[in-house]
């Protein structure tokens, strides 16, 4: 009699092959979803290098109305960017004028001035200060009754969209009967000046046109739409 074919050979047999294939498939599917992964990093990083690239240009940031965000246009319907207004002197109405030494008359931007161009420039949540340090210089009793005090400042401007900042000192001081007027008054006056000394970095607008000796207080435009007229004529727009 012949012997009755096991069962468990061909049993044995099939269990082996489908180990096989799923070590083949393992094996063969593997790579292929790595490399599928890959590829998809490298496409990932094709679409985002033109976006890098195009960043790196300079895209003109808009002057805009702080009621809607629309954006502002000049006399010629051409869109107002942050760079040209910058570059605008400031409005005779924001200039003051102040004994200076010398017998010279000073011409100078008030604190709420800038504050005010600031807002208009770069909107009013675009810029954030920040007050670095202050410190009391001078602190003395004058003919036994007023008090003299003299303080530093040093503040930072930071432009919130860009990250941009200029930072400066100021000085402040204040003569008083009473000793805690005259700190408040040194202080405020320091932190005020260091706000206009930082602000004038940022173009002529904020006071920088001030420090040149040519300025005259006599030609400040009236309005926005001469201070543009005037820049295009200097640049011969």
């Amino acid at each position: 009699m012949m012997p009755r074919p096991s069962l468990l050979c061909p049993l044995s047999l099939l269990l082996a092959l489908l180990s096989v294939s799923v070590v083949c498939s393992f094996v063969t599917t593997g790579p292929s979803s790595k490399q599928q992964f890959v590829i998809r990093n490298a496409k990932a990083k094709a679409d985002v290098e033109p976006l890098q690239h195009d960043n790196n240009k300079h895209d003109p940031a808009y002057v805009r109305h702080p009621s809607d965000g629309s954006v502002i246009v000049d006399p010629n319907g051409k869109p107002l960017t942050v760079d040209r207004m910058l570059a605008t002197k400031p409005l005779r109405s924001d200039l003051m004028t102040r004994p200076g030494p010398g017998r010279r008359e000073l011409t100078y931007m008030a604190g709420e001035s800038v504050i005010s161009t600031l807002n208009q420039v770069f909107g009013y949540d675009g810029w954030n200060l920040q007050v670095i340090q202050t410190e009391p210089v001078l602190r003395e009793q004058l003919d036994g009754k007023r008090w003299c005090v003299v303080y530093t400042a040093h503040v930072r401007i930071t432009l919130t969209e860009t990250g941009t900042f200029k930072e400066d000192y100021g000085t402040g001081d204040a003569i008083d009967n009473q000793l805690p007027a005259a700190l408040q008054l040194a202080l405020k006056a320091s932190i005020t000046d260091a706000i206009k000394r930082a602000a004038r970095h940022f173009g002529d607008k904020l006071g920088n046109c001030l420090y040149q000796n040519k300025f005259d207080l006599n030609e400040a435009p009236k309005n926005l739409g001469q201070a543009l007229e005037q820049f295009d004529k200097r640049m011969g727009i």
